[in-house]
Formats: structure tokens, C-alpha cells, sequence
């Protein structure tokens, strides 16, 4: 199987994993008292990914992040603009920069408003133009 078949079938498994799977584990992970803050959740996210996908950065191409920035940090301002959890793929040892290919933005809110949903819908959208703008892709 080439590179790239591999890379979207991987890219297929996870999506899937993410779908169907990750939800009921976070649910008994909610279950268990194990989640009680947005961090813990981040967490708990990233503890299954890495586990059901065995996401390694020395034998995989796929890297998980957390925390990632949208934009660099101006001097002197902290930046507020980052995607909570991020699965990203370098497509060859000589591009030395990973990709964004799936991004999970979460909120910890009792009540659910259609426009903090759609602020984060943009961020995500900004990222990605972002990428696509740096890189050519």
C-alpha cells in the first residue's frame, strides 16, 4: 500500500474513532468522576486518542497536539486563540512541518448558544486558511 493510501486510510480509522467511539468512552470517563474541568476533558481526549490510535511521533506520521496556537504570540499579549486538541501528519521526512488534519475545539458550558458554536467554527476556519496560506497546500 503506497504512502498516501496509507495516510488516508489512517486518517479514515481515526475520523471513525473520533465519531463513534470517542464519545462513549468520555462518557464513562464522566462516569468514573474522572473529568470535572475542561482540561480534564482535554485530557481524557488525548489519553484515548494516543491509546486506540497509537499516535507516536517516532514511528508515525501523525502527531497529537494540544494547546495549538492559531497565531503567534504578540509581544507583551498572551494569545487566547488556540485549538484544544489537534491531530496533524507530515507528509515527508523533508517537510519538516506537520499539518493540521483534524482539530477538536472543546467547551465546558452548561448552557450551549449557537453563537459561541459559531465563533469556534471560524477559528478552526482561520486555522486551516492560515496553514493552507503558509504552506501552499
Amino acid at each position: 500500500m503506497g504512502g498516501s493510501k496509507r495516510a488516508k486510510t489512517n486518517l479514515h480509522k481515526m475520523t471513525r474513532f473520533i465519531q463513534k467511539d470517542l464519545r462513549q468512552k468520555i462518557i464513562e470517563d464522566l462516569r468514573d468522576f474522572r473529568i470535572s474541568s475542561e482540561q480534564d476533558l482535554r485530557f481524557s481526549i488525548t489519553f484515548h486518542l494516543r491509546k486506540e490510535l497509537k499516535l507516536n511521533p517516532a514511528n508515525s506520521k501523525y502527531r497529537l497536539a494540544t494547546g495549538l496556537r492559531v497565531r503567534r504570540q504578540s509581544r507583551g499579549k498572551p494569545s487566547k486563540k488556540e485549538v484544544d486538541v489537534v491531530i496533524q501528519y507530515l507528509p515527508t521526512k523533508n517537510f519538516g512541518t506537520y499539518l493540521p488534519k483534524i482539530m477538536i475545539e472543546i467547551k465546558e458550558k452548561i448552557r450551549f448558544s449557537k453563537g459561541a458554536l459559531m465563533e469556534d467554527v471560524m477559528k478552526l476556519r482561520k486555522f486551516r486558511r492560515q496553514w493552507k496560506k503558509s504552506f501552499g497546500i
